[in-house]
């Protein structure tokens, strides 16, 4: 029964064999090399199909220790997976699947090995190339012979060309497959070489066309494939009509003829290119056409001046050069003829003058420009004189020529017109006053007069009048000069007084030296009446008279008088102005006067004393200003000392417990700064400000001391509190302790203070002392709780039942 069952085992193995081998076919890749430690082999096959199992038929030869699994392969399909394996120390890519090979791979035994892997569906597939690598895959092996065929089941063998006229010609293909059939191009063999080329120019007899074969040529064609000679070209800066190639200008400016006052700035000049130009470059210049993408035409300008018969008339000629993109150019000349016909025009020297007599002036140089030409001659007429109205008024005149180098010209006029405003001056006066006993029948003379422009008449206007003595009569003349155009001098007056009648005139003063001084005088004539004189000065002294107006009484025997007015001046009061700089605190002698003094007669000269102003104590001082006449003044000034700090109160509990934190303040001065002193403490706060906080850390005798300098820099003397320290059962017991939790914080913390449960004062301070905020607090459990979060980071401190706590705000 169990031989039955093996034979129908078998006829069904032998069957699905059958089938099997029936529906698929293999493929053999092959090699037979000799491979050194680490050295491959490679072969790439065309293929199509999907690979269900791979065989390995090793025909293997050492020389020594090798094995037939140092063997490595490695085989890609066109669907991009692989497989690899096996190798000694020589692995293979971690991205392919594992060829395992058996272990009776693992020998040096020479012989015939085979294993057989099969491969999931689809996994080595595709259309394409195939790439099959073997290596010796110890890097230590000998020269190993691997003689190996790779089986790929399910690989079809391919067909091949059975032409052979085609150039894959392949008669011992497997099967005929024409199919795949590749033939040449006419008239080309499999290598692409010409079947027939007599001139071997590389084209075929058979594709070869006769023609014009220069593209710069006007009859290239295109489909030559031989020069025949017949080439012919257009002319230079011609198209192959005929047509113009140069660019035109579009705005050539014309030759004109200007005056040199209106020559005018060179106009800008376009051209454009050729309308055939682009055309014709596009079709026979191989090296592109430049116009496709540059239309511009460069127009460059210059200028040349050719001079005429004189400065004002030349001729600009102006050339214009338009140069395109092919360096194609046109020309173009425009000649400016320049005439100067412009005479000079007068810009100064024309005004009408106006003088007075007798005063002269002469004729102004006139000043005159020509747009064109230089230099400009003048050329001056004969000066006349026409008449005014009176002999001592008429007016100069002339003309004047101006002639530029081109011989244009204009002339203008000028004139000086001369006026006599100019009154006769006396040139000979009469005596006055004049005392007589003839004033009615007596000749006392006409005074003399002189104008410099005409002639002058004398007149003269007599009136009698009281005199200054009862019964005395005063004859009062005028004399008046006029001359030929109305000028009137300014009067004479002549009075004659009666040998009876008293006359006074002041004779001279002269003025007090100082503002303040009485050494002033007067001198007066007095004449006529009845002598002796009078001169009622009251209590003045006319020698010694102060600055003022004064007004005296004269009489004579005959009981005439007459009243007198004069003045004595004075220079101007000396004024001193004083003003003190205190002295640095820490130089005594620092301190500074500054004085200022006007007033009195030429420069001032200041006496100090014998001090050095800008180095002095504390004080008080005279200065004194004196003139160039010796006129003083002087005037005291107070030095004030230094501003030293005053001794102020100290604050602060004197008996304290050892542990004690305890605050001391002392008297706050705007400006000041703070130097705190102590010993038998540390200190919990220490900065400039006017308090401290301590922590008392030593029992018995304690010190703290404060010294003040204030906002001048001086410094007061220091002050101290001698403290007591004592131990206690309080202090053991911790009851008078102040806890701040949690310190550093965010502004947010609570106060621990023992027995402490009534309402609290509370005081918060920065570090310069300033006052923050201020309030009460009460807890019943002994616990206050403060919020600052307001406050940014920093040092600060918090006063609580008379302590300083030091308080630190971290955000």
């Amino acid at each position: 029964m169990k031989f039955i069952k093996e034979l129908i085992s078998t006829f069904f193995t032998l069957i699905l064999f059958s089938i099997s081998a029936y529906a698929q076919c293999s493929t053999t890749v092959s090699f037979d090399v000799w491979l050194n430690a680490s050295q491959s082999s490679n072969q790439n096959q065309e293929f199509n199909g999907e690979v269900t199992s791979i065989t390995f038929n090793l025909d293997f030869f050492g020389p020594g220790g090798e094995w037939p699994a140092d063997l490595l392969v490695i085989i890609y399909s066109p669907n991009g997976n692989c497989v690899g394996g096996e190798g000694y120390n020589v692995n293979p890519p971690t991205t392919c699947m594992e060829i395992d090979f058996p272990y009776n791979w693992t020998t040096t035994a020479n012989g015939f090995y085979t294993y057989t892997m099969y491969l999931p569906t689809d996994y080595l597939s595709g259309d394409g190339t195939w790439y099959f690598t073997i290596q010796n895959g110890w890097t230590s092996a000998g020269n190993t012979n691997y003689d190996l065929d790779i089986i790929l089941n399910g690989i079809c063998e391919q067909g091949g060309c059975y032409n052979p006229w085609a150039c894959n010609y392949e008669p011992d293909a497997p099967y005929e497959d024409n199919s795949i059939c590749i033939y040449p191009e006419v008239g080309y063999d499999c290598d692409g070489n010409c079947i027939t080329d007599q001139d071997e120019d590389g084209i075929c007899d058979m594709f070869e066309i006769p023609g014009c074969s220069d593209f710069a040529a006007c009859n290239f064609y295109s489909s030559a494939t031989d020069d025949d000679g017949t080439c012919w070209y257009a002319n230079i800066d011609e198209d192959c009509n005929g047509n113009s190639l140069l660019p035109s200008f579009n705005n050539a400016p014309l030759d004109i003829t200007v005056s040199c006052e209106n020559l005018i700035i060179p106009t800008t000049v376009f051209a454009s290119i050729s309308p055939f130009a682009s055309e014709y470059e596009e079709n026979h210049n191989s090296d592109g056409n430049c116009y496709a993408e540059n239309v511009t035409v460069d127009v460059v300008m210059t200028e040349q001046t050719i001079l005429g018969s004189c400065q004002g008339s030349y001729n600009i000629i102006r050339e214009y050069i338009g140069t395109d993109c092919m360096g194609r150019q046109c020309f173009h000349t425009q000649t400016i003829s320049v005439v100067d016909d412009t005479p000079p025009e007068f810009i100064t020297g024309l005004e009408t003058q106006t003088t007075t007599c007798p005063i002269q002036v002469s004729f102004p140089n006139a000043g005159a420009i020509d747009a064109c030409s230089e230099p400009i001659d003048f050329i001056i007429g004969i000066e006349e004189t026409i008449p005014g109205e009176c002999n001592g008024e008429y007016t100069l005149y002339r003309t004047v020529t101006a002639i530029d180098a081109c011989g244009n010209s204009s002339t203008a006029e000028q004139s000086i017109i001369i006026i006599d405003e100019t009154a006769p001056t006396w040139t000979e006066l009469l005596p006055s006053p004049v005392i007589t006993n003839e004033i009615e029948t007596g000749n006392f003379g006409t005074p003399q007069a002189e104008d410099l422009c005409s002639n002058t008449t004398i007149s003269v206007t007599s009136e009698i009048g009281p005199g200054a003595c009862p019964l005395a009569v005063e004859l009062t003349k005028t004399f008046i000069a006029t001359d030929d155009c109305g000028n009137n001098s300014e009067p004479f007056i002549q009075v004659i007084n009666e040998t009876t009648d008293l006359v006074s005139y002041v004779t001279g003063t002269i003025d007090a030296t100082c503002s303040d001084s009485s050494d002033g005088s007067v001198d007066i004539e007095t004449l006529g009446g009845v002598e002796p004189y009078t001169t009622n000065f009251g209590n003045l002294d006319p020698n010694a008279l102060p600055a003022g107006d004064y007004a005296i009484t004269i009489s004579d025997n005959n009981l005439c008088s007459t009243l007198l007015e004069f003045t004595i001046g004075a220079p101007p009061a000396i004024q001193l102005s004083l003003e003190a700089t205190i002295p640095e605190c820490t130089i005594p002698n620092s301190g500074i006067i500054t004085a200022e003094a006007v007033g009195g007669t030429g420069e001032l000269t200041i006496d100090w004393g014998g001090i050095n102003p800008n180095s002095v104590l504390a004080g008080e001082y005279s200065v004194t200003a004196y003139d160039e006449n010796g006129c003083l003044i002087s005037e005291y000034v107070t030095v004030d000392p230094a501003i030293i700090p005053i001794d102020g109160e100290l604050d602060g509990d004197t008996e304290v417990m050892f542990g004690d934190s305890s605050l001391y303040e002392y008297d706050f001065t705007a400006g000041s700064t703070y130097e705190w002193t102590f010993f038998g403490a540390d200190s919990l706060v220490v900065s400039d400000i006017f308090a401290i906080s301590l922590l008392w850390t030593t029992e018995g005798e304690g010190m703290v001391c404060v010294q003040e300098t204030n906002s001048f820099g001086c410094i007061g003397e220091e002050v101290c509190l001698q403290i007591n320290v004592s131990v206690g059962l309080e202090e053991i017991d911790g009851e008078n302790e102040i806890l701040i939790y949690p310190n550093p914080n965010k502004g947010e913390f609570s106060c621990k203070i023992s027995h402490l449960n009534e309402i609290q004062d509370w005081l918060l301070l920065d570090l310069s002392g300033s006052e923050l905020a201020k309030g009460k607090v009460h807890s019943n459990t002994n616990t206050l709780k403060f919020n600052f979060t307001e406050l940014s980071n920093g040092q600060y401190i918090l006063i609580l039942d008379n302590k300083a706590i030091p308080l630190q705000i971290k955000h």
